[in-house]
């Protein structure tokens, strides 16, 4: 892997070994043309390529990139319209990273539409949008983090396996007919309308990991529903759960068990005798459990009622473990 500056892209041509192409290449600059730089990439028997772009401004002057399979832009300022032309010009590109992009506003809303046959993995961070629309038909990964939307729509044909949200505020999450394939899904400090995001999942028959960490039901009769998992994801093996406690709700309906599940995550926000009964009852529910890990905050007790709390409440996980 090489690090190239400006000073250093003049060098380009003769740095390439006759033979040997180059795994990848990460490239930082600063205020350099688009076009000088692909002027350099046209025709060479550099592949795949990797481009690293930060803490630049784009400009937008595009010739294609055959070879480039990965390209990650952080802290840059494009427009919606570049960025999805940029992307265009990648035939092979299989992996896109985008981090706190400032995207140029044509209109009122900000709507960025990306489509590429090819890609398979992206992970957005930080980006301030109204609309995010992507078009990918191979897709396997997507992982979004910290940002807020009114709308996420993907576009697949049922590739998609690895579906991550953390710290996103979406509005409208539509993945379509993508979930079919779909092994593993992690959200995490999520607010949840738990009838409409078990229904985008609700055909993941092959999911094998469900993580549900600090999150929030949208409504107080909300809470993951463990038969409905049990029945609607039998290969399930990874289970990790963790709630916003509210009194009397424990989502513990029906009987059937988790047969498959050898890793179970729990946490907790608040110390009190629910997360306890609600841990035993869930523990008996996977009776194939090889790996048990419990999270929890415990904050200063100053009371005398706080502190037999937190001896009930430790004695409480003792046994649970011990079971």
């Amino acid at each position: 892997m090489l690090l190239i500056s400006f000073q250093l892209l003049q060098l380009l041509p003769g740095l390439c070994i006759p033979g040997k192409p180059w795994a990848s290449c990460f490239i930082t600059f600063q205020l350099i043309p688009m076009l000088t730089l692909l002027k350099y990439v046209e025709g060479r028997s550099w592949k795949p390529w990797t481009w690293h772009i930060i803490r630049s401004r784009v400009e937008p002057n595009f010739q294609r990139v055959p070879c480039l399979k990965s390209l990650s832009l952080s802290y840059i300022s494009i427009s919606a319209l570049d960025l999805s032309i940029l992307l265009s010009t990648c035939p092979k590109i299989e992996k896109l990273e985008l981090v706190n992009l400032d995207i140029a506003m044509s209109d009122a809303q900000v709507t960025v539409e990306l489509s590429s046959p090819t890609l398979k993995s992206i992970y957005v961070e930080a980006i301030n949008l109204d609309k995010f629309i992507l078009e990918a038909d191979t897709i396997e990964c997507l992982h979004s983090k910290d940002f807020t939307l009114e709308l996420f729509e993907l576009i697949g044909k049922g590739t998609l396996k690895h579906f991550k949200m953390d710290a996103v505020s979406v509005i409208h999450l539509d993945i379509g007919d993508t979930v079919e394939n779909l092994e593993i899904v992690d959200i995490s400090n999520y607010t949840i309308i738990w009838p409409k995001f078990y229904q985008i999942i609700s055909r993941s028959s092959k999911l094998r990991r469900l993580r549900l960490w600090d999150v929030v039901f949208d409504a107080e009769d909300e809470m993951a529903d463990i038969e409905t998992i049990a029945v609607c994801f039998p290969q399930l093996s990874n289970l990790a759960l963790s709630y916003d406690w509210r009194d009397g709700v424990f989502g513990l309906q029906g009987s059937s068990h988790l047969e498959n599940v050898i890793v179970l995550e729990l946490g907790w926000t608040v110390i009190n005798d629910l997360f306890s009964h609600w841990g035993e009852g869930l523990l008996k529910r996977c009776p194939s459990v090889r790996k048990l890990v419990i999270h929890g905050i415990v904050s200063e007790t100053n009371t005398d009622e706080e502190c037999q709390m937190l001896a009930n409440f430790t004695s409480a996980m003792i046994e649970l473990m011990r079971r």
